[in-house]
């Protein structure tokens, strides 16, 4: 993953996406080869020292019957509101709490049935970027967000990698367009890797898999 961009991982279901996700993170063991994170092998590495430098927004984003500022937490240390709003404001994320009617104190109800499924998901980009972490990944995280809301959250995403990794696994045409550099994968290998217009423009498998229709992604 490149530094000052964005690098995206695409590939048919079954392909391995998310299970390259869980094996970044130790969820298990690879059966061969190595992970590493910057140079230093994965199993290396101290479990929650690891993790806490991954950031992911998962494909499904679980809500507890409490306040939002204490979902964002889930268990992490804040001194207070003034806190959390300050480090959402940081990361480009400060509009969020003004989308709830009581801020960071609004209670979001049993599994979330409160929120939308943009609300969700920026819930989950939030939770992600609280702790700063070195690479955020987004696994299919967008994929319920209006048109407004992708753009103005593909800006935060722009801004974050420029001191930090970003990978986004996508389908949506319009996320890899805007992307710096993509990676196909298939059946667990990568098969093409490059600017994801580029490959676009070329015969090869990455053209052949994408569907026809797709015409927006052209100049």
């Amino acid at each position: 993953v490149l530094f000052r961009s964005v690098t995206s991982l695409w590939g048919p279901s079954g392909a391995g996406k998310s299970t390259l996700v869980q094996l970044s993170q130790r969820k298990y063991p690879p059966l061969s080869g190595e992970i590493c994170f910057n140079g230093t092998r994965c199993e290396d590495l101290e479990l929650t020292h690891l993790r806490t430098l991954i950031g992911v927004v998962p494909q499904s984003i679980g809500v507890f019957n409490a306040s939002l500022a204490e979902n964002i937490l889930l268990g992490r240390s804040a001194v207070g509101l003034q806190e959390i709003e300050e480090r959402l404001a940081a990361c480009g994320l400060g509009t969020l709490c003004r989308r709830f009617e009581l801020g960071l104190r609004t209670l979001l109800g049993e599994e979330g049935r409160r929120l939308s499924g943009g609300e969700l998901e920026l819930l989950g980009l939030a939770r992600a970027l609280f702790a700063e972490p070195a690479l955020l990944i987004v696994d299919e995280g967008f994929s319920a967000m209006d048109v407004e809301l992708q753009r103005a959250l593909g800006r935060v995403i722009r801004r974050y990698s420029r001191d930090h990794a970003v990978l986004l696994i996508a389908h949506n045409l319009e996320t890899l367009r805007e992307t710096d550099y993509l990676y196909l994968l298939v059946q667990g290998r990568i098969v093409e890797q490059g600017d994801p217009r580029a490959l676009l423009q070329r015969e090869g498998l990455f053209q052949t898999l994408l569907p026809a229709m797709s015409g927006s992604i052209q100049e």
